[in-house]
């Protein structure tokens, strides 16, 4: 009888689909590129040690090793990756000799992203990214399936998409023309690329030849090497405005019943979905001088935050330009239960003494800094103590710019003055919260809150510690659903 019973049900399980055959072509290049780019600095070091007389066998060798090794990896992520739709669930079966099976409930995935850069546009194919809120990586993720596969596995989920004409009809709640992506561009600080520029010519000039690393002073002298900054910072900033266009291109923040998204790109176009019920904060950035053009960004977050090479560092749609005039109407789309209007918002201010507290710090930093660059250039590095005024400055601005709110709905901190940061966390979506305090901290009598949601934390200034816990009493009550 519990043969029978097992043959019946055998019979009618889903057959496992695979990835499209054009999965080895679409994700080699991607892959290649994402091991040379980890590896760059022996990368440079195989490429320029050979001196005058250029590549040798050995050199070869390691090249033809990295991309063996980025080819295999293709070829096995292909062959052994299989998907079905079981039960009402996604099942992901991969690895070949560790073998691993994954399953997706529908009622946890957090949004659904669609990635097509420009290999996958040429062979009309689609990478799938179905997220949950289980850790660091994408649980499901699919990197090549046709677009009709794609719908229908998406259809099989109960996450259907409207087709391309609704889509176009959808309501547009933000929309970034090249302009926007200008401004957006020219106001971002650049200073991380200008660190990688300078570390690729060092690694450059180490490799190819060190003695000229070491004479790399008298080589350029003072003009050559504020011209070398300058080029830098120059090359950088012109490099990260090209970036954000290409990335952000066309971007548009649509709604449809239930749910916001998101599409962008030129290259490479993304498009995600969120489901307002899984939207859990909202974060509007301000940096001073896209402060002072009347603009900033929004990103709307769900709980399936990761981290991954291609440099996306949560599931989320981040709004590249929101004027300050539009602040309040695309969060009340994003975040529905919001119950307060910003601009009108009665702030309560960090304690007092948490000013101390920061100026002691910042003051330590600026004896290190300053210790730093005497030990390096000698007395003329003492200009460097000079920082601890401005350190104190920034952090007098920072004290007077933070402040706090709880309603009945939401969490909202704000804080910052160069870079003004403003979190808005929904209320039901807390998972925690932690109240602690250090030493220097217990000896002025505050405290510090911590709110927790899945995959992300918001901290509350510096307060008073029976305020603190009086505050952690009042978020754990239950919250009533939004109206």
């Amino acid at each position: 009888m519990s043969l029978s019973r097992w043959a019946v049900t055998t019979a009618f399980e889903a057959p496992w689909k695979r990835l499209h055959s054009g999965s080895m072509a679409v994700n080699l290049v991607p892959r290649a590129y994402s091991l040379v780019r980890s590896l760059w600095p022996f990368m440079l070091a195989v490429a320029f040690g050979g001196g005058a007389g250029g590549l040798n066998l050995g050199d070869l060798s390691f090249v033809f090793l990295f991309f063996g090794m980025a080819a295999w990896s293709t070829f096995i992520h292909w062959a052994t990756l299989r998907y079905r739709v079981h039960d009402g669930r996604l099942e992901i079966r991969t690895g070949l000799l560790q073998k691993q099976v994954r399953v997706v409930s529908p009622d946890r995935i957090q949004n659904v992203e669609m990635v097509r850069n420009i290999f996958h546009r040429v062979a009309g194919l689609v990478e799938l990214r179905i997220e949950t809120a289980s850790g660091t990586e994408v649980e499901g993720l699919l990197s090549a399936l046709s677009v009709e596969d794609a719908s229908a596995l998406i259809e099989q989920l109960g996450k259907a998409r409207p087709t391309q004409e609704a889509e176009e009809s959808l309501p547009v709640v933000v929309a970034n023309g090249f302009t926007d992506l200008l401004r957006f561009g020219v106001t971002a600080g650049r200073a991380g690329a200008m660190a990688v520029m300078f570390g690729v010519g060092v690694e450059y000039l180490q490799y190819s030849d060190p003695e000229r690393l070491a004479s790399l002073g008298d080589l350029l002298g003072t003009v050559g090497a504020v011209a070398l900054v300058v080029g830098a910072a120059t090359g950088s900033w012109f490099l990260g405005i090209s970036a954000a266009i290409l990335r952000h291109y066309r971007f548009k923040l649509m709604k449809r019943p239930g749910a916001l998204v998101a599409t962008e790109g030129l290259f490479t176009t993304r498009q995600v979905e969120l489901p307002l019920s899984k939207v859990q904060q909202v974060t509007i950035t301000e940096p001073l001088l896209r402060r002072l053009a009347g603009f900033g960004s929004m990103h709307i977050e769900t709980a399936a935050g990761r981290v991954e090479g291609s440099g996306v560092a949560h599931a989320e749609a981040m709004v590249p330009v929101v004027s300050r005039a539009a602040f309040a109407s695309v969060l009340r789309e994003a975040l529905p239960a919001i119950d307060i209007e910003l601009d009108q918002a009665d702030w309560q201010l960090p304690h007092p003494k948490a000013l101390v507290r920061s100026a002691i710090r910042v003051t330590f930093q600026g004896l290190f800094v300053g210790a730093a660059l005497m030990g390096w250039f000698g007395i003329s590095g003492a200009v460097g103590f000079l920082a601890i005024p401005l350190f104190l400055y920034l952090t007098w601005q920072d004290h007077r710019h933070q402040g706090w709110l709880i309603t009945e709905h939401v969490v909202v901190i704000r804080h910052g003055w160069l870079n003004r940061v403003t979190q808005i966390m929904d209320r039901r979506k807390i998972q925690s919260l932690v109240v602690s305090q250090g030493p220097l901290l217990r000896g002025y009598g505050l405290g510090l809150v911590g709110v927790r949601a899945a995959g992300s934390m918001v901290a509350l200034p510096i307060i008073d510690w029976d305020r603190a816990l009086g505050v952690q009493t009042m978020l754990l009550d239950p919250v009533r659903e939004a109206p």
